[in-house]
């Protein structure tokens, strides 16, 4: 069995990947405000979130409603950054 000293450690190391990746997603939102803009399309497509939880819920047996909750507060997190690039 690993100590706890070693399994924190790693549970650092996934947490700076889960960091990059994050702040990755979010530089993106400037440019998806414009073209939703440009688009007419609304900031908001529960259709298409909806979608996105499924399919990564579907990925995540057993940990479904772990995943739900992690990517609303994402989708929840770009929108709000959406909006603050919207004119």
């Amino acid at each position: 069995m690993r100590d706890l000293t070693e399994l924190r450690g790693e549970i650092d190391q996934i947490d700076d990947q889960l960091l990059e990746l994050f702040l990755r997603r979010m530089a993106m939102m400037g440019e998806v405000a414009a073209a939703k803009e440009a688009a007419g399309v609304p900031l908001t497509d529960s259709g298409r979130e909806s979608r996105i939880l499924e399919r990564l819920a579907a990925r995540a047996p057993g940990k479904e409603e772990e995943v739900r909750t992690l990517f609303q507060a994402i989708f929840q997190a770009a929108k709000g950054l959406q909006r603050k690039a919207m004119p």
